[in-house]
C-alpha cells in the first residue's frame, strides 16, 4: 500500500487510476465526497441505512458501550449529508457534459461549515442522553476523547474490553450468544479507519463542486440544493440519532418515555459507582500508602 493509510483509501485511488486511464476516450468525471452521514432534508430526515463511519460510532456512544476515541478533539470533521451528495452526482454529471474541460469534482463541507470532532461528540453525548435515548443502554454515555494513544488504549482495556468480557460471560451463563466482545471488535476496526482522518486538519478545495451552483436558476437551486445554508448542526444531529433509532434499531418513538426512564436509571447507577470508586480509591491510599507511612514516622 506504500503511503496509503488503509486498504479502504488504496482501493479508491486503484479505482480512480483505473477511470483516469481512460478520461482522454471516455465522457468520465469523477466526483469525491467526503465523510456522508444521514439524511438532511430529502426525503427523510436522519434515514440512513448501514453502521459505517460515523453513524456506528454515535450508536456505540449512545448505548453506553463506546467510551474512549482517539482522536483530535480540533480536528474539523468534514462531512456531507447523502442527499446534497445524490443531488451533486446528477449536477455534477449534467455540468460535466456542458464543460468537458473540468472532470474531478469535490464534494466537501469545510468552506461553509466548521465543527471539531470535540463538538460533534460533546452534542452527540447530549442528545443521547437526554433529548433522544436509546432503548436499554449498557450505561449511560459518557467517556471522553484521548489525544495520547497509550491512555486510549489503557482506557479501552478497562472501560471497553474487560466490562464486554464480564458482561459476555453474563449473557453465555443465561445460555444466550456472546455479543459485545464482536461488538467492540467492529468498533475498534470502524475507529482505527477513521483514526488517518480524525488526527489531521483538513482543508480541501472544492471550488470545480461548487461552481455548478453558480449557473443554477433559483427553481433548480430549489429542486437540487447543494450547499447547507441553514444547517443547523445540533438539529441535524438530533435527526440523525433519530434515524439511527428508527431506521436501524427499530426503536419507535413509542418506545421513548421508556428508554428515558430507564436513562435516568443508569445516571444514578453511574454516579454511584464513581462515588463508591473514588470512596475505595481514598479507602486504599490511606490503608496501604497513607498509614504505613505515618507508623514508620
Amino acid at each position: 500500500m506504500k503511503n496509503c493509510p488503509n486498504t479502504y483509501t488504496y482501493s479508491k485511488a486503484l479505482a480512480e487510476g483505473i477511470v483516469s486511464e481512460e478520461m482522454n476516450n471516455l465522457p468520465i468525471c469523477i466526483m469525491r465526497p467526503s465523510i456522508v452521514v444521514p439524511i438532511w432534508k430529502d426525503p427523510l430526515p436522519g434515514w440512513t441505512d448501514n453502521l459505517y463511519g460515523p453513524t456506528g460510532l454515535l450508536i456505540a456512544a449512545g448505548k453506553g458501550i463506546l467510551r474512549s476515541m482517539f482522536c483530535d478533539p480540533q480536528g474539523f470533521a468534514d462531512f456531507v449529508p447523502a442527499d446534497i451528495v445524490a443531488n451533486a452526482f446528477i449536477c455534477v454529471a449534467w455540468y460535466f457534459l456542458q464543460n468537458r474541460d473540468v472532470q474531478i469534482y469535490n464534494l466537501t463541507s469545510t468552506a461553509e461549515i466548521r465543527v471539531t470532532w470535540g463538538e460533534i461528540i460533546d452534542m452527540g453525548k447530549k442528545i443521547a442522553a437526554k433529548d433522544m435515548p436509546f432503548n436499554w443502554v449498557v450505561w449511560y454515555p459518557g467517556g471522553s476523547i484521548k489525544t495520547s494513544r497509550l491512555l486510549h488504549e489503557i482506557c479501552a482495556i478497562f472501560l471497553h474490553y474487560i466490562p464486554a468480557i464480564f458482561l459476555d460471560s453474563l449473557i453465555v451463563l443465561t445460555g444466550n450468544k456472546p455479543v459485545l466482545w464482536k461488538v467492540h471488535q467492529k468498533i475498534r476496526g470502524g475507529s482505527e479507519l477513521l483514526e488517518y482522518y480524525v488526527h489531521r486538519k483538513w482543508e480541501f478545495s472544492s471550488d470545480n463542486g461548487q461552481a455548478t451552483r453558480k449557473v443554477f436558476n433559483e427553481n433548480e437551486k430549489k429542486i437540487y440544493p447543494l450547499d447547507k445554508t441553514g444547517l443547523d448542526i445540533y438539529n441535524y444531529f438530533y435527526n440523525a440519532t433519530h434515524g439511527a433509532r428508527l431506521y436501524l434499531l427499530k426503536e419507535s418513538d413509542e418506545t421513548l418515555p421508556t428508554a428515558r426512564r430507564h436513562m435516568n436509571v443508569m445516571w444514578a447507577v453511574d454516579r454511584i459507582c464513581k462515588v463508591l470508586l473514588l470512596f475505595g480509591l481514598l479507602y486504599f491510599l490511606f490503608t496501604y500508602v497513607f498509614k504505613p507511612a505515618l507508623e514508620i514516622q
